[in-house]
């Protein structure tokens, strides 16, 4: 499922499990389509698809967004308040 949309080509199937949380055999299972993603995590995947930098600055576990992420995250809420 998340397949180039939402990955990097570059990016391994364990690095993206690792950075939306879930195991890899979760992400081989929807690539494979064996399983298919439901209730939150389908709706990450939407996320992830339409806006990446945004899904992967709230998921970053690294400290604080960047000064983009923030920008874009003030953004992103001034329009959901209009």
């Amino acid at each position: 499922m998340p397949g180039a949309c939402a990955r990097a080509p570059s990016c391994t199937q364990a690095e993206f499990a690792a950075r939306i949380g879930v195991p890899v055999e979760t992400v081989r299972n929807w690539e494979q389509g064996k399983r298919s993603p439901r209730g939150p995590a389908r709706a990450l995947l939407k996320v992830l698809d339409k806006a990446p930098d945004v899904a992967f600055a709230v998921l970053r576990r690294d400290g604080g967004p960047t000064t983009d992420d923030a920008e874009e995250t003030a953004k992103l809420r001034a329009n959901a308040s209009i």
